[in-house]
């Protein structure tokens, strides 16, 4: 009866799983590609379970399995494609990522396992549920799908240079990091009862679970508080679930010494892994759970090689345990790198693989499933830094500013001689995408003070003629900005030009330049006016 309730617990630890995985990698996403990374993780999973049962098994195990290792080893399978999903959202297609899954789930997962078994039959390697190898699989695939991928447009400037892109909603994340560590906490245990694991054996690996996730995230809090000058959050959070990971290898066989050893290193290598990804290596993982998942897979079948109890290297155990675990990383790490590399480079090839820098920009929801925002009734901050525009690239240095063709420069009446510098307000109403850029333009040609509003709005497309359950979306106001800026000295024809050189794509939606007169401007502090006024510190 117990291994009944096991069984029940360890499909629900998995559900809890894919619940982590969602949240995850919906907190670390752009509000505006929130719905579709939640349906790409959710698909994985569902692609994957199917997959390995109906195909992938043959592969994994040859001959017909136990029933039990293989709804484990199913369940496994299938939450490594989300790992995947993870290391690629927001610029894959949908249905190249539904293609990728079918081959993970039914060709490398299983050859995986495979490797596993081989390791473990001639070697003697320790890995439960195949989870090291596993997680060693689908680090690396999902490493090299988002190198080939590239990364989010805005992401890195031409010189390789890394902007920060955080996701839109952190506690939601940390909500999903420890959903996922307490679904992979009641694997470990279902499987440690299933198998007949006594009752001291689990409270010790639960215990060890427990203490090498939770030192580890101390470690990562300490080490970013040194190396950033303040802890950091993502960071932190991340290294707990790294260390759940590692733990999971050798949970039953560690000693509670050995284990915060483990912890220390997840929480050290965590933040450089993240860290170098992002910036020195250009590999764009949004939510770092590939980074994630390669650490705590790598050190958790390193960490059992050294420290195992009675097999381990520092344990009086030897080599061999330390050697198997080196060898089946390296195994499994370059035939899943070669596997993923080469079948994204042929997506590629075939320019299935990414979304176009229009889709891109407006969003994988609107694009990919023609849903404007889940948030539908809430108020979210501007996503202003997730796109690319020639005059940041041109600013620079990288390349030229092609003009406008086939549209004439903006004129405006020049004052006459003799006349009172007239003050003027231009109201430049445009896509919340093009704010970054377009106040770097304005700055260079001398505004530096201006006021920025968000706004919602449509013009006479009445927004994107979308449907939401099958039902016409008659209008639909699209989020905007509105910028305003008062000139007196810089000639208005030149704030107009550089505004729409700046905002222009040849679409619909780009924007429009609306043009006031003032009759006066008052200067609160010093009581100036007029052009004065606007003039010194804070002026123009």
């Amino acid at each position: 009866m117990e291994n009944i309730y096991a069984l029940m617990m360890s499909m629900a630890a998995a559900l809890l799983a894919l619940l982590g995985y969602i949240a995850t990698e919906a907190g670390f996403a752009r509000a505006k590609n929130t719905g579709n990374v939640m349906i790409k993780a959710l698909t994985g999973f569902c692609i994957g379970v199917p997959c390995f049962l109906f195909a992938g098994r043959y592969l994994a195990f040859g001959s017909e399995p136990g029933a039990r290792t293989l709804f484990f080893t199913a369940l496994a399978a299938a939450l490594a494609v989300c790992v995947f999903a993870a290391a690629v959202m927001g610029r894959m297609r949908f249905s190249a990522f539904c293609v990728m899954s079918v081959l993970l789930a039914a060709v490398l997962f299983p050859l995986t396992v495979r490797a596993s078994s081989f390791f473990t039959a001639q070697f003697g390697l320790l890995d439960p549920m195949n989870f090291g190898l596993l997680g060693t699989a689908a680090g690396t695939a999902g490493f090299m799908g988002a190198k080939v991928l590239g990364a989010r447009l805005g992401k890195y400037t031409k010189g390789g240079v890394a902007h920060a892109m955080p996701g839109h909603n952190i506690p939601l994340s940390l909500c999903g990091i420890l959903l996922l560590s307490l679904g992979v906490v009641i694997l470990a245990g279902s499987r440690a009862v299933v198998d007949g694991a006594s009752e001291d054996t689990l409270l010790r690996a639960m215990e060890n679970m427990i203490l090498c996730g939770g030192l580890s995230a101390l470690t990562a809090l300490l080490f970013t508080a040194i190396r950033y000058r303040k802890p950091e959050i993502t960071m932190t959070i991340s290294a707990f679930l790294t260390g759940i990971i590692a733990s999971f290898p050798g949970c039953m066989g560690l000693t509670p010494a050995f284990s915060s050893i483990l912890g220390f290193l997840c929480g050290f290598f965590t933040v450089l892994t993240i860290e170098n990804m992002d910036c020195h290596m250009n590999v764009d993982d949004p939510a770092g759970l590939c980074g994630i998942t390669l650490v705590g897979s790598v050190l958790g079948l390193l960490g059992s090689g050294l420290f195992y109890e009675g097999r381990g290297l520092f344990a009086g155990g030897g080599f061999q345990l330390l050697g198997a675990a080196a060898l089946g990383i390296l195994a499994v790490g370059i035939g899943a790198g070669l596997f993923s590399g080469i079948f994204t480079w042929i997506f590629h090839w075939l320019k299935i693989l990414r979304l176009t820098p229009e889709q891109e920009i407006e969003g994988c929801d609107l694009s990919e499933h023609g849903m404007a925002s889940v948030y539908h009734d809430f108020a979210l901050n501007l996503d202003t830094t997730d796109c690319s525009d020639s005059y940041l690239y041109a600013a620079e240095g990288c390349e030229e500013i092609e003009e406008l063709e086939a549209h004439r420069p903006y004129e405006y009446p020049p004052v006459e001689a003799g006349d009172r510098q007239p003050l003027t307000k231009i109201e430049i109403v445009a896509r919340k995408e093009k704010l970054e850029h377009l106040k770097r333009a304005l700055n260079d040609i001398g505004i530096t003070g201006m006021t920025v509003f968000p706004v919602a709005g449509c013009g006479v497309q009445k927004g994107y003629n979308e449907r939401y359950r099958g039902v016409p979306v008659e209008i639909q106001l699209r989020a905007k900005i509105r910028v305003e800026v008062v000139v007196a000295k810089v000639p208005v024809a030149e704030v107009v030009n550089t505004a729409r050189r700046v905002l222009y794509s040849g679409h619909a939606g780009d924007g429009k330049i609306f043009i006031y007169s003032l009759n006066d401007v008052v200067r609160v502090r010093t009581g100036e006016s007029g052009y004065d006024a606007m003039q010194g510190a804070s002026s123009e």
